[in-house]
Parts: C-alpha cells; structure tokens; sequence
C-alpha cells in the first residue's frame, strides 16, 4: 500500500489504485498534522473474504487511471463483511466508520423447478413435455431434486417421428420414463458439489454417471453411449437445483419409432455437404451399412442410437440420407478415416473396456456392440464425391 499525505487545512489522502489488502502483515504510518504516528499490524486478516479492493471501488477510491480523493465521512460499504479487519484498520486511520454496513444475506430463490423452466424462454419444450407427462405435480414438491433440463434445440435433435410419439397421449409411459431420466430426487446437486465420477439413480431407476472435469460436466446413462452436456450449470429453485444440456437423454429400454428407417442392412448412407466455398460445395457420402455389425439389424434401438450419435457428434451439416439431388452429378472418391478418434475413445475407453485404436475384433453382446471398436469396422472407408454442376466437378477434378 502506498498512501500520500497532504496536511495543513484541507487534508487529501491519495490511494494508489488498485488496493487490495492479502497479507498477514502490513504497516501503515498515518502521518497527522501533530506528527502522531499509528501503525497497524493487520493481525487476523483473512485474506480469503477479504473485498478491500472491490469496496474501494464502491466508495470511489479505485476509479481506472486516477488517484481518487478521499471524502470524510464515508461509509464502510455492505461488501465489507463486518469480521472483516480491514475496515477496521482503514477507521482508525479516518476511511470510515469501524462499523460497517451488514451485508444482505443472499435471497432465496423464489421459483420452483417447474416455474423455473417456464421462465427460461429456451425451456419451453420442456415444460410442455412436463404437463404432457402429468409431472407439474411432482416437480412442484418439497424436493430437493436435481434436473437436467433439455434446451428447445435439445429436443429438435430428436427426430420429428420421436417428439410426436412421445407427446402422443397414448404414449404418457414411455414419455414419463425419458423424463424421469433427467431427475435425481432426494439431493440438490451443484456443480461444486461434484466428485470428477459421481453415480446417482435416476427417478426412472436407471443410474446416472456424471463427470466433472475443470468446470466441464457431462452426462451419460450408465450402460449407454450417450454422453450429454451440461452448458448452464447451477440454476437454484425453491425446491432444487437444474442445470440445462444440450441433448435429451434416452433410456436403456426406450424403443419408439423406428427413427432410421432408411438405414437398413442394404444401405444406410450418411452425407455431408459443404459450404459453398467450400470445395465448391461438393457433398461426400458413405454407406455405413457394411460397417455395422449383424446383430444389430435385430436391435432397432441400437441402430438408432448408432444413427442419432454419428449425426449428434459429427453437426448439423452430415445427415442420414444420400447426397443425390436434381442437377447434382457423382464424380470422384477417396479414402478416408471411417470414424473420429475422439468419438471412439468416449465410447470404447469407457463402456468396452479398451483403449482405441488398438480395440481388438471381440464378439458382440447385445445391447453392447464392442466390435464397432475394433479394426474390421474402422478400416478406411470410400467416400463418394457429388457437386451441383457439371462445370463444378470439371474444375475441382483439374
């Protein structure tokens, strides 16, 4: 701390900006016009709810670029908690009153969990899912509950076929069960609260793993390659706690719609089209088909899953259906990777007990398909090329 004096009549004391007080021990000499010296020690200061430099802001002190002016009279502001010796100190030397301001205890949130996500604009399917389900009731209870909360965007990754039957009345159950999922009932858990593995049993019954790593969170239903994240966390209700992701999550025995039905053991062509500058927009396809195990053509949900993930992972931009459009023309190809490593290593390090690429060829045991980790169904894979135009694929194959 650096302080300047000025005595005679009209006493100015300029702080150098920023001050922050952190340490155990400071002296500071106060120099009156009668040369009495105090000196303070600053004993028992914790630095860790120490807010000098925040309350010097408030009264003005810390304005950017300047040396403010100190005003007798000046109030100890409400940051200031009352413990804190720091004000104190700055009382003795003329700052401040020694008492300050009690700071105002934090208010507690007001809404429910239901009156939360009706508030939140982006929560809207969701709420309408909730009275579909007959659940208003229950989330609207003493709690506490932790909830995942699906954006709008979250259930527009559904497909159309999913959403109309799970808001179909006849299907309230298995609505009820995706729903349930999202609740951990009896805790309010906070991201702060959280190991970097945590296992918690869903409201559904199903147990919910969830990872917490440098502020990052993530959500897989355990036996499941779902992993979900969580991009606002820590959203308090009255009654709990919920934090919004970003995908729906699926139960184990979720069935459904068949979601794919053009992705069968003849064909299942996933596409990507490019921005328009983009290699002149061409779009690539490949068949997945020949890439799928047996056993899987027998497992609608798993094929399913297995289209719904590769379209989540890969964006917006790749779609399960051939690039073949009106003035498009097939020219070209290449090999290239089948799969990304990062999606693998999420799913064969954690449910197959392996580290990708060096994933053996294993038999399958359905619901879990563990030869997708191995070599024979991610050896490179021939991708088709087709452009808008005759004169496009001319000038990209020179």
């Amino acid at each position: 701390m650096r302080a300047y004096i000025h005595t005679g009549m009209d006493s100015f004391i300029h702080m150098h900006a920023c001050i922050c007080v952190h340490t155990t021990m400071l002296t500071h000499t106060h120099t009156r016009t009668n040369r009495h010296a105090l000196t303070w020690t600053g004993a028992g200061l914790n630095a860790t709810n120490d807010h000098t430099c925040e309350c010097f802001a408030e009264l003005g002190f810390c304005k950017e670029g300047e040396k403010p002016v100190y005003t007798p009279g000046k109030k100890c502001p409400s940051c200031w908690d009352p413990d804190n010796t720091a004000c104190a100190c700055f009382a003795a030397i003329g700052f401040c009153d020694a008492k300050p301001t009690p700071a105002a205890p934090p208010t507690p949130a007001s809404k429910n969990i239901v009156e939360l996500a009706a508030s939140v604009p982006d929560l809207s399917t969701l709420v309408t899912a909730l009275k579909a389900g007959k659940l208003t009731g229950a989330l609207t209870g003493k709690g506490p509950f932790t909830v995942f909360a699906p954006t709008n965007e979250a259930f527009a990754r559904l497909s159309k076929a999913t959403l109309d039957y799970l808001l179909d009345p006849k299907n309230v159950k298995e609505l009820q069960e995706v729903l349930e999922l999202h609740v951990i009932a009896g805790a309010a858990l906070k991201s702060t609260d959280l190991k970097p593995v945590n296992q918690e049993a869903s409201l559904e019954g199903e147990k919910l793993l969830i990872f917490a790593n440098d502020g990052h969170v993530r959500v897989n239903p355990e036996g499941t390659m779902q992993f979900v994240n969580v991009v606002k966390a820590d959203n308090e209700a009255s009654n709990g706690v919920v934090h919004i992701i970003d995908s729906v999550l699926i139960p184990k025995g979720f069935i459904g719609p068949d979601t794919a039905p053009n992705c069968t053991k003849s064909g299942c062509i996933f596409s990507y089209t490019n921005y328009q500058n983009v290699e002149q927009g061409r779009c690539g396809e490949v068949d997945a088909a020949p890439r799928m195990p047996a056993d899987i053509w027998n497992d609608q949900r798993a094929k399913d899953e297995y289209v719904r993930d590769t379209v989540a992972f890969f964006g917006v931009r790749l779609v399960q259906a051939p690039c073949q459009r009106p003035g498009w023309i097939q020219s070209g190809s290449a090999t290239v990777n089948w799969t990304s490593p990062l999606l693998m290593r999420v799913t064969c390090d954690t449910h197959c007990n392996c580290i990708y690429p060096k994933c053996p060829d294993v038999p399958d045991k359905p619901p879990m398909y563990c030869s997708l980790c191995g070599p024979k169904f991610n050896a490179p894979i021939e991708v088709k090329f087709w452009y808008p135009s005759n004169e496009t694929a001319a000038i990209q194959q020179q």
